[in-house]
This record gives C-alpha cells, sequence and structure tokens, in this order.
C-alpha cells in the first residue's frame, strides 16, 4: 500500500477550505438608486400590511429618514411569513441603512448613535 503524505493532505484540506470560503451567500446592500423600486417589486405579491410597511419604508427613505426606514423594515423582516425573495430584498434594504446609520452615527447623530447601542444590546 502506499502511505499517504501529510502535508499532502493537510494541503488539500486547505484548499477545499479556501476554495468553498472564497463564494459568499451573504447578501449584498441595496443602492439608493435601486432602494425604493427594488422593495416595491419584491413585495408586490406580498400582503396588504407588508406592503404598507414597504411604502413607509421606501418614503421615509426618500426623506432621508434613515431610522424611520429602518424600522420599518424591521417590522416587515420580523414577520415570519415572507417569501424567501421578500426576506432577500428586506435584508439587502436593511444593509444599506444600516451603512447610512452607521455614517451618520460617526459622524456625531445622536439619535443614529442610540439606535446602533440598542441594536448592539440586543444581539
Amino acid at each position: 500500500m502506499r502511505r499517504i503524505n501529510k502535508k499532502s493532505v493537510v494541503l488539500a484540506v486547505i484548499c477545499c477550505l479556501v476554495a468553498g470560503c472564497s463564494r459568499s451567500n451573504a447578501p449584498r446592500a441595496m443602492t439608493d438608486a435601486e432602494f425604493s423600486s427594488g422593495l416595491s417589486k419584491g413585495f408586490e405579491k406580498s400582503k396588504a400590511e407588508n406592503k404598507q410597511l414597504i411604502q413607509q419604508a421606501t418614503s421615509s427613505f426618500e426623506k432621508k429618514e434613515y431610522i424611520a426606514a429602518n424600522s420599518s423594515i424591521s417590522s416587515v423582516l420580523s414577520k415570519p411569513d415572507l417569501s424567501a425573495e421578500e426576506r432577500a430584498v428586506a435584508s439587502q434594504a436593511l444593509i444599506n441603512l444600516n451603512q447610512k446609520i452607521r455614517a451618520a452615527a460617526e459622524n456625531g447623530d445622536q439619535m443614529a448613535q442610540q439606535l446602533q447601542q440598542m441594536q448592539a444590546a440586543r444581539k
């Protein structure tokens, strides 16, 4: 029988891990340009309550009221009956909002700082 070289096995395992880790299934942030239309399209077949929350989120976003938009999207995401597409679209929108809120907090916005503290406390 041929002996397996330990270095070869270790190298093969590392290559498999690197190849597997290089593919990311994490959602990307929704861009500002696609925020309103992307959410509306993603929720066009949704329940009326969800559509209303999405409308509130897009309206708040357009007014640059990112904390209010975050609250509406978070309310939608708390619903267990969302489809996979709805959950993905809402998650992409929330990533965008969280980036904006983080930037505002870094620039001294006290409301954004408080929101981040509350979010951190829930984790």
